[in-house]
């Protein structure tokens, strides 16, 4: 087995490790939060700490966030900012039962002044105890002396010892923290800090106010063990309510389909597949202001929407040569062939009745004409090209 306690070279065979039966991920909210660290970055005074405490609460208790199924266990909550008799306050304003499981404190030491010893002499004399949050990070972080040291590392070493405990001990462990005031298209790369926070952690939240507006965040969620979210929330009477999640399919499906998706769609229609190299497909597709080495990338972002058309996209290697396969599904084009056909008659039901319709909607039936749809798919003249409707 690969050892994980020495600081020693340790290897085992993949035909080995495939054999052997390892434990699923173990979540304590399902599909959001798992085993491991964790750190929730927020604007200051946007409801981070209400949020933390309304989740440790839920947990003890073995109640649902949102909609997410929960896996009741003890609890531990390190709140550094706070009183007791603020801690109170909120208890009783989020209106969440407070059972014996959840434990609280307002003072600990800092990291490098036995933090970590007493975490592990905590979750000993309390073996319930599957969830820890600490309220904040900087609370527990040591005094680095000004303009000194490499802020990466220092942010990484500070991250990985609390890393360590999570997986030595099996909990969960959350630490909250602050969001810088510059502004970025990724909310990630807000967190307060260098990228050595979010690279030694397993899960980065980030609950981003929106619009100035301190009654609605939305929080983003990435991780080694979960995908990609976005949640839109509400806040009411000291409670995050859910107004919408939205997974990364939910995102993609959303998203605005490029226009030389319809080019790649008569290119592969017209040729009954195609085959070649990225080069080759840039050129025909005219998209010269892509570089080559992301055209493989791109078309594997829409290889749902590829498949939904009916082509499969693949890939092979000849030499030094890397082909891109586009095939043609015959059960998956025949099923396209039909939805597009089902939404024409519609449009044109619709235009009949008098309905006006969008500017895309005129284009397609006339870019259509008299579509009919085919029985069999032999492949002797290629099917024939429907413009493609984004669902």
């Amino acid at each position: 087995m690969i050892d994980q306690e020495k600081k020693t070279l340790s290897t085992m065979d993949a035909k080995t490790l495939m054999d052997v039966v390892l434990p699923p991920v173990n979540y304590l909210v399902d599909g959001l939060l798992s085993n491991g660290l964790h750190v929730l970055a927020g604007n200051p005074k946007v409801g981070k700490s209400y949020f933390t405490l309304w989740l440790c609460a839920r947990i003890a208790q073995g109640k649902p966030v949102w909609d997410k199924p929960t896996k009741k266990c003890g609890v531990l909550y390190i709140s550094l900012e706070d009183t007791p008799e603020r801690i109170k306050s909120r208890l009783i304003q989020i209106k969440e039962e407070c059972p014996e499981n959840l434990h609280l404190a307002v003072n600990a030491p800092k990291l490098d002044e036995g933090l970590i010893d007493e975490l592990k002499t905590f979750l000993r004399e309390h073996p319930d105890v599957g969830f820890v949050a600490i309220d904040t990070l900087q609370k527990i972080r040591s005094e680095a002396p000004s303009g000194q040291g490499n802020p990466y590392a220092a942010d990484y070493n500070a991250l990985s010892s609390l890393k360590a405990v999570a997986d030595e001990c099996r909990i969960a462990l959350l630490v909250v923290h602050h969001l810088r005031k510059a502004r970025s298209d990724d909310p990630f790369q807000m967190i307060s800090g260098s990228t050595g926070i979010t690279g030694a952690v397993d899960t980065s939240y980030v609950l981003e106010s929106k619009h100035g507006d301190r009654k609605s965040a939305r929080l983003y969620v990435t991780g080694r063990d979960v995908q990609y979210q976005e949640i839109d929330l509400t806040f009411i009477e000291g409670v995050w309510h859910l107004v919408e999640w939205k997974t990364q399919q939910d995102i993609d499906a959303d998203e605005e389909i490029p226009a030389f998706i319809a080019d790649l769609q008569k290119l592969v229609y017209d040729n009954n597949g195609w085959k070649g190299t990225a080069t080759q497909l840039r050129f025909l597709l005219q998209m010269m202001s892509v570089p080559v080495n992301t055209v493989t990338i791109i078309l594997k972002r829409y290889t749902a929407v590829l498949e939904s058309m009916g082509i499969i996209l693949s890939f092979s290697r000849t030499g030094k040569n890397r082909f891109i396969h586009l095939d043609i599904d015959p059960d998956l084009y025949r099923k396209y062939q039909e939805e597009q056909h089902a939404y024409i008659s519609t449009m044109q039901d619709a235009q009949q009745q008098g309905f006006e319709l969008s500017k895309q909607e005129r284009k397609l039936l006339k870019d259509d004409g008299g579509f009919t749809p085919r029985d069999d798919h032999d492949g002797s003249d290629g099917p024939k090209v429907i413009p493609f409707r984004q669902k």
